[in-house]
């Protein structure tokens, strides 16, 4: 059982991730976790789109979207006061803006613990 330290019934989360079973997996996981609503987008035009038209708490990012990278959207996000937690395999700290550096990340494949966790720091860096 989930220790529920962070409270997540309003939560509004934004996934991105381009592979349809790791997003089905994540989904479950925030769902499971008691977030109250998810937005799954598979590219990053779906993810501009939805991020222009609701409002979000925190956005899960994969870190590559087919042969693009998101560090412009989550730079975006952060400007706009979204919080980001990256989720990727694939995560190089020197290859990212430094604003970028400090956002949560969970490493594929993650546990609802580790989302959870990575979570709670999100949403704590900009509350």
């Amino acid at each position: 059982m989930i220790e529920r330290r962070l409270a997540l019934p309003n939560i509004r989360v934004l996934l991105l991730e381009d592979d349809a079973l790791i997003s089905i997996d994540a989904e479950e996981m925030l769902q499971s976790l008691g977030v109250g609503q998810v937005h799954v987008a598979h590219t990053l035009d779906e993810a501009r789109a939805i991020a222009a038209r609701e409002r979000l708490d925190v956005a899960v990012l994969d870190l590559v979207i087919g042969h693009e990278r998101c560090e412009a959207f989550a730079g975006d996000l952060l400007s706009s006061r979204v919080p980001i937690v990256f989720a990727s395999g694939m995560r190089d700290d020197a290859s990212l803006p430094e604003a970028l550096r400090a956002a949560p990340t969970v490493d594929k494949p993650y546990s609802s613990q580790a989302l959870h966790g990575a979570l709670a720091r999100a949403l704590g860096r900009l509350g």
